[in-house]
């Protein structure tokens, strides 16, 4: 398995390279990686084509044995996360062990329009089922019988399934597919005038409006071309009063503003608003979930770090320690001319501040950073950057960033001499407690 995932590696970077200096960059990228047990499940996105790079490369593979995989899990959670109309690439050496999800796999991909193509390396349902094929005469009708629900989910939306024998030519394969999209997304792009492509789906932040309170402040900035506001938990749009800067309020019959009420769900967009700061109000009799976003070129993206002797910043991959110093690095894309960043919030799951950090440049090649240094002693929802554009105005970008810190820490001792075949070693570990309360 792992030269196979070496050669997607290789592939999908060169692709990420040659995408972010064109002209039609993605909105988003996602990576979701699947395994056995199904709790190993990773899902990630970004809309910086260098922390999607970075991840990577630090993929690596756990096990190897596993044979066959909760592959169409990472497929659903690949499809709900994707744009409609987008394309999901599934790269596996392993057939279904979920396979009974196959119609919530086609019914989620078919919902959102989206097409499924696999790319299969027969080395698990070759080498490992030899191993186990005297235990188990039916394994090998059973793993086709399996295999056959990829042939099933390609047709069903669209797509297709190839396989290889090699890991170059899997790699070879990844790039050409991914290019072959590209070329396609360029072509059809060459005849629309600049100023009429959409820009990406920027997150300004969320919150939780309880009725009849302060209002909730929204800041709009010279780069929303769009206002999107979803809102969770009303029964009637007539529950919510907007206003514009100058306080007028705002009515379903403006030219600019759609408004759409489904149950308990309204959702507000308001062409071209604006700028400056806008409120929101609450005057129905429950509590209702707000979330923000914007059509806009600038938008963020946070990694979780810790700094090296040398004040080198490397991401975090485990859970931060409770009470330990991490930094909190924000990539920026296309931040304003002459606009400048002053705080780092960190906030919790309702939106509130959790706590509030002074901004510092880190980069601004190969792409523009700014961090903040912190100890991380409670859950966080999500990181916000806060700033004044360059006509005055406030803004706000938020990420999605779940960080739980933990309290144990647990550390293998150096291990000195050579590990013998097939003889068992004892390996020492050093348990240390992080936390404000002793434990058993």
């Amino acid at each position: 398995m792992a030269d196979n995932i070496a050669g997607v590696i290789q592939g999908t970077t060169r692709f990420v390279t040659a995408i972010k200096q064109s002209e039609q960059v993605p909105e988003k990228y996602i990576l979701v990686t699947f395994s056995d047990p199904v709790s190993l499940e990773t899902s990630k996105q970004t809309s910086n084509p260098d922390v999607m790079t970075e991840w990577l490369k630090n993929l690596t593979v756990n096990g190897g044995d596993d044979c066959p995989e909760y592959s169409l899990s990472g497929l659903i959670t690949g499809g709900m996360l994707s744009n409609n109309d987008s394309t999901v690439y599934i790269y596996t050496d392993a057939p279904p062990k979920d396979y009974a999800r196959e119609n919530d796999a086609i019914n989620i991909l078919q919902s959102k329009n989206l097409t499924a193509k696999f790319r299969l390396r027969n080395e698990c349902g070759s080498k490992r089922r030899r191993r186990r094929d005297s235990a188990n005469a039916r394994l090998p009708l059973r793993s086709k019988r399996q295999s056959n629900v990829y042939d099933r989910i390609a047709a069903a939306t669209g797509g297709d399934v190839q396989r290889f024998a090699t890991a170059s030519e899997l790699a070879d394969k990844v790039e050409e597919d991914l290019m072959n999209d590209l070329s396609i997304i360029q072509n059809s792009t060459q005849t629309v005038n600049q100023n009429e492509l959409p820009s990406s789906m920027a997150m300004i932040k969320w919150s939780i409006v309880n009725p009849n309170t302060e209002n909730v402040t929204i800041e709009v900035d010279e780069t929303v071309e769009a206002l999107h506001l979803e809102i969770n938990g009303t029964f009637s749009s007539s529950n919510i009063l907007l206003r514009n800067p100058n306080g007028a309020l705002m009515t379903h019959g403006s030219d600019n503003i759609t408004v759409k009420d489904t149950g308990i769900l309204t959702t507000i967009s308001i062409q071209s608003p604006v700028t400056g700061m806008w409120t929101l109000e609450n005057v129905g009799n429950d509590p209702v979930k707000l979330n923000i976003t914007a059509t806009s070129s600038f938008d963020v993206s946070s990694v979780l770090s810790e700094m090296s002797t040398n004040g080198i910043f490397y991401p975090v991959k485990d859970n931060p320690i409770y009470g330990k110093e991490y930094g909190i690095v924000v990539s920026v894309e296309n931040l304003p001319a002459n606009a400048s960043i002053s705080s780092i919030l960190l906030v919790a799951e309702k939106g509130t501040s959790v706590t509030s950090l002074n901004a510092s440049l880190l980069s601004v090649e190969p792409r523009l950073e700014y961090f903040a240094k912190t100890a991380i002693t409670t859950q966080i929802s999500g990181i916000q950057l806060h700033g004044i554009d360059s006509s005055g105005f406030p803004f706000i970008r938020s990420s999605r960033h779940i960080i739980n810190p933990v309290d144990v820490a647990l550390k293998m001792k150096p291990y000195i001499g050579d590990l013998p075949l097939l003889r068992r070693e004892d390996l020492h570990y050093n348990i240390t407690n992080f936390g404000t309360k002793t434990r058993l």
